[in-house]
């Protein structure tokens, strides 16, 4: 199964649409207790701006679930804004990714 980090980002439609046409089973994550021990990768989508969205992960404790979930060998992937917000810093209002 493959977890959809939701976080109130733009393309996060497309993405289920995407995915669910290749026949994957997929699951919303918006917040850490939703996490299934089925889920085998993530996905972090999105669209917006980079200071924004992390404000809202890191309120929602996001940050700290995708961290553990790659720690354990979790693969995640960024699309778009998602793939800018794996980077260590961005300057899209200077702030910590």
């Amino acid at each position: 199964m493959i977890g959809i980090i939701d976080y109130g980002a733009g393309n996060l439609h497309s993405v289920l649409k995407a995915i669910d046409r290749l026949d994957y089973q997929t699951k919303l994550i918006t917040k850490p207790d939703d996490h299934d021990e089925a889920i085998t990768k993530l996905i972090l989508p999105g669209v917006g701006n980079a200071k924004v969205a992390m404000s809202v992960l890191n309120e929602s404790g996001l940050t700290s679930y995708m961290k553990e979930a790659v720690a354990q060998g979790i693969p995640l992937l960024g699309i778009c804004l998602g793939m800018q917000l794996l980077l260590e810093t961005s300057e899209e209002g200077d702030v910590e990714c």
